[in-house]
C-alpha cells in the first residue's frame, strides 16, 4: 500500500500507532520482520499518512507544521543526494516556503536548518534499507555512511529515524554499530 490508500488499509492500527509513538518519541528506531510482512505498507499507509494528518491538525496559526515527515526508500544510486533531496521536498510540500537553506551545508547541519524552518522536528523513515547493502556505496566524508551516523549522534539536530529493513538483513546493521552506539537500543519486529 501506498500513502494515497489509506483509506484501503486497514487492520494494522496497533503496529501504526507502536510506530508512530516511537518516531514521534525516539531519536533512532529499528522496524524489522520477515519479506512480504508489510512493513513497507504500515509506514507508508499508516503512519507517514497519519503524521502528515496529525501535523495538520496541530499547525500552528500561520499553518507550519510543528514536525514533518519524509519516506525515502531509494538505495541504488547516491543515497545521501536522494534522501537529502526528499526531505527538503517534504519540508517544501508541508510549509509551502520557499527555503533559503544553503545545499553545500553537511547533512547535519542542513537536518537543523530544516527543522529550525518548521519550528520543529523532522520525521524520516529510511525504508528497504536492505537495499542499501546490495549496491556499491561509497565510504568517507560525504558518503551516506559517513553523515547519517553524524546526523543520529548530534543531540542539537531535531529529528528523529525509523530505519525499516528485512528480519533477514538485520545483522548488517553492525556496520554502523561503532558510529551509533545506541544503534539496537530500540526495535520493533513486525509479524
Amino acid at each position: 500500500y501506498a500513502e494515497t490508500d489509506y483509506r484501503l488499509f486497514f487492520g494494522r492500527e496497533s503496529e501504526r500507532d507502536i510506530i508512530t509513538a516511537n518516531i514521534m518519541g525516539s531519536r533512532l528506531t529499528l522496524v524489522y520482520g520477515p519479506s512480504g510482512v508489510g512493513k513497507s505498507s504500515v509506514l507508508r499507509a499508516g503512519v507517514v499518512h497519519g503524521i502528515r494528518e496529525m501535523a495538520r491538525e496541530e499547525a500552528g496559526e500561520d499553518g507550519t507544521p510543528n514536525f514533518v515527515v519524509a519516506f525515502f526508500n531509494q538505495w541504488r544510486d547516491d543515497p545521501l543526494t536522494g534522501l537529502r533531496n526528499e526531505i527538503r521536498s517534504s519540508v517544501q510540500n508541508a510549509t509551502d516556503k520557499a527555503l533559503s537553506i544553503p545545499t553545500n551545508l553537511s547533512f547535519a547541519e542542513e537536518l537543523k536548518a530544516l527543522a529550525e524552518a518548521v519550528s520543529g522536528k523532522l520525521l524520516i523513515i529510511l525504508d528497504q534499507f536492505e537495499e542499501y547493502f546490495l549496491y556499491p556505496q561509497k565510504d568517507g566524508e560525504g558518503s551516506f555512511a559517513y553523515e547519517f551516523p553524524l546526523a543520529i549522534s548530534r543531540p542539537d539536530v531535531r529529528a528523529n529515524f525509523i530505519v525499516s529493513l528485512r528480519e533477514d538483513w538485520y545483522t548488517k546493521l553492525d556496520r554502523f554499530k561503532t558510529s551509533i552506539p545506541h544503534l539496537f537500543d530500540n526495535n520493533l519486529r513486525v509479524d
